[in-house]
């Protein structure tokens, strides 16, 4: 392969985390033949049928979904959980490996999740950190087919924090999808009217809590803070990392799935046993005692108290 071919290779690589297919390969020019020798060589691995990994290209963990994606058929996205990932949402497993594909395809992917759908829109997909996957209004309309409604409203709130969605743009992809897109849909709907007063970039819980810390001169915590623990890490909705207090926002809570209790309550104690402080605020609870019991535990770990601000 030429040194002008291979810096064009390098550079298309590049752009989907050190991946290229054959057919990119090919289209600049480079014959079959060249890409044998390339993976004889060491040049390129093969990492799925028609996927190769420049060498070099140190392992990430957006690798094994971007392949996937790029061996799927023209148009095929990461979705569902994949997506969730994607777009920043702690309620996934980093890296995983699903992906929505045309429903007319047939194509397998090992150690995929694959899912079919023919309400596939290009509106419906953006490129997130190099890989194409649904957008967050439709990933929550696809959560919604088959996830637990406590869930979906977590991570509905998470990607309103991060400023990824809002409750208009999850109601006109519910309207665009309409009666074929009917499963979770009503409960979706009614999560995003419920959500229709939230900007993007904090959830009205959150709102509430941080002016009744305000009213206590406690100042505003650092948002999404990853937390390295023995075997495990951590992000947790807000953090004062300096006196290791974090605290937990669950927004409207429909639904509490076991699954997701024993995954919260195991985080409790991890970040316990590293000496961190862990709240959780829950709408409908007393957001004064919570913001004593955190102004507390910031005051006991060095945090100076502060005269709150005048009105």
């Amino acid at each position: 392969m030429r040194a002008e071919t291979w810096t064009r290779v390098a550079a298309m690589a590049q752009e989907q985390h050190g991946l290229v297919t054959a057919q990119q390969l090919q289209s600049i020019g480079v014959a079959s033949s060249s890409v044998k020798h390339a993976v004889s060589t060491g040049v390129l691995t093969v990492v799925r049928k028609g996927v190769y990994l420049v060498a070099g290209v140190p392992a990430s963990v957006y690798q094994p979904l971007a392949a996937a994606v790029l061996a799927a058929p023209i148009g095929s996205g990461a979705s569902f959980l994949g997506a969730a990932w994607l777009h920043g949402s702690q309620r996934a497993v980093p890296g995983r490996v699903e992906l929505t594909i045309p429903a007319y395809s047939h194509r397998r992917l090992d150690g995929a999740l694959v899912h079919r759908s023919a309400l596939w829109l290009p509106e419906d997909t953006s490129t997130v950190n190099g890989i194409l996957a649904t957008t967050p209004a439709r990933t929550l309309a696809d959560l919604a087919l088959g996830m637990n409604p406590w869930t979906v409203g977590r991570i509905f709130d998470e990607f309103i924090r991060l400023g990824r969605v809002d409750s208009a743009e999850v109601l006109a992809m519910l309207a665009r999808l309409g009666r074929r897109h009917r499963g979770g849909s009503v409960i979706l709907q009614q999560m995003a009217v419920n959500r229709l007063d939230i900007a993007k970039g904090i959830t009205d819980l959150e709102s509430s809590v941080f002016r009744a810390l305000e009213r206590r001169g406690v100042p505003k915590p650092s948002a999404q803070v990853q937390i390295a623990v023995p075997g495990d890490l951590f992000v947790v909705d807000w953090a004062w990392v300096a006196q290791k207090v974090a605290l937990e926002t669950h927004g409207r809570v429909v639904h509490a799935q076991y699954e997701t209790v024993t995954r919260d309550a195991n985080r409790r104690v991890k970040l316990r046993a590293v000496g961190w402080d862990l709240f959780e605020a829950v709408s409908g609870m007393d957001l004064d005692a919570l913001a004593n019991s955190i102004q507390g535990a910031l005051e006991a770990n060095g945090l100076a108290r502060k005269s709150p601000p005048t009105r």
